[in-house]
């Protein structure tokens, strides 16, 4: 009865709130522009630099001064779910990685983490011996063994989004979405250079592509202060979160479509999906936040109305998790579009190549588990709407 009460006081408020947001949209100032073309500019502390245990232990670094921190990496071979999948998760024998590493671990077939970290060492080494120093050889290394690099691209979009990046084409592969947290990819003859491979904390998602359309996109969600993993999701071309995967002792039952819709119905599952989007709204309020120019002399109202948006949305998102068939969410629906319902999504979506990747995707001696959330179009749209909101508030 209390929380009733509680329900009729607050809702209303809620709303009328919500109302108030809805007259309040400004434009959002445009993404600044970031350039490639420098020659890579080693650092003074590379150039001080030693190759010892200290630096040979960690992923290289180039030590470039870009621009921007958001990458994009496209691998020709479509045939690596199961792997990537498998390295999201923390599997320490799967790597995103350069074409040199990725031969040695094939050829060595390494069993444990020591055994990957002794290969990774090793390429770790000789690019820092080519890096560091007075004079550096890393030119000279690039073009004898391009191998140990990959090749990225820079991504200036304020908000990077997997499917908006897919070009049209006839390609297929996958395309990794990076963010270069600590300073280690380089800009190199108009390009951008990423030393030995991709760390799983450096990866925003992942999305596959076949004859150059989208087939499934995985993504991290993290905490934006302090970058640990959420959770690693299936994810919509239009950003929806359709499941989970989480590694488990027992594997997902193939195409059990019966189990698999009693498990996106349950309770858990709701709160799980309600609990990530929350995560979301977080994560996003953080990432404009952190962007704001000093310059805007509306500075501080700016972070202000960012954090009343996140807030607002948030307890927005409680009252909807506690009594989701109240009347008042249906505006959230009213004009939303068609979406599948949980049968055509667990039919359609999930083919049998995702089937086939998930039964091979490892966690050390655990399988990959995938829990499906029931579409849910009233919690989509509250967080479509929160996103519009976000880009109008400063």
């Amino acid at each position: 009865m209390r929380n009733r009460i509680d329900l009729i006081i607050f809702l209303p408020l809620l709303f009328l709130t919500h109302a108030v947001f809805a007259q309040s949209e400004q434009q959002a100032p445009s993404a600044p522009a970031g350039g490639l073309d420098q020659l890579l500019q080693i650092t003074k502390n590379l150039k001080d630099a030693v190759c010892d245990e200290s630096f040979i232990s960690k992923a290289p670094a180039l030590g470039g001064h870009l621009t921007t921190q958001n990458y994009q990496i496209w691998f020709d071979d479509e045939k690596r779910e199961a792997e990537v999948l498998s390295f999201l998760l923390g599997e320490p024998t799967s790597a995103v990685s350069s074409e040199f590493l990725r031969d040695e671990i094939n050829e060595t077939h390494p069993e444990n983490n020591e055994q990957v970290q002794k290969l990774k060492r090793k390429l770790s080494l000789e690019i820092c011996e080519n890096v560091v120093g007075a004079t550096s050889k890393l030119r000279e290394l690039v073009d004898k063994k391009p191998s140990r690099f990959l090749n990225a691209k820079e991504v200036t979009m304020k908000e990077p989004n997997l499917a908006s990046l897919i070009a049209p084409s006839e390609k297929s592969g996958f395309l990794v979405l990076a963010q270069d947290r600590e300073g280690r990819f380089g800009a190199f003859n108009k390009g951008i250079l990423v030393p030995g491979w991709v760390e799983p904390f450096e990866v925003m998602g992942v999305a596959f592509v076949h004859k150059g359309k989208t087939q499934h996109i995985y993504s991290r969600l993290f905490n934006p202060i302090t970058n640990n993993t959420l959770a690693i999701v299936l994810e919509s071309t239009e950003g929806t979160l359709l499941g989970e995967f989480i590694p488990s002792p027992e594997a997902t039952a193939k195409r059990d479509l019966t189990a698999l819709k009693a498990q996106a119905e349950g309770e858990q599952a709701r709160l799980r999906q309600l609990e990530l989007y929350r995560s979301q709204i977080e994560g996003k309020a953080f990432h404009v936040l952190s962007n704001l120019k000093a310059s805007n002399l509306d500075l501080e109202e700016s972070r202000k109305k960012i954090r009343n948006l996140q807030e607002y949305y948030k307890n927005l998102l409680e009252a909807y998790k506690l009594f989701p068939q109240e009347k008042q969410f249906d505006i959230f629906s009213k004009n939303s579009p068609r979406h599948k319902n949980l049968d055509e999504f667990l039919k359609d979506s999930l083919t049998e190549s995702f089937w086939s990747e998930l039964s091979k995707a490892k966690v050390g001696a655990n399988s990959v588990r995938f829990l499906p959330f029931k579409p849910d179009p009233k919690l989509e749209a509250i967080y479509a709407e929160y996103l519009k909101k976000l880009k109008t508030a400063i």
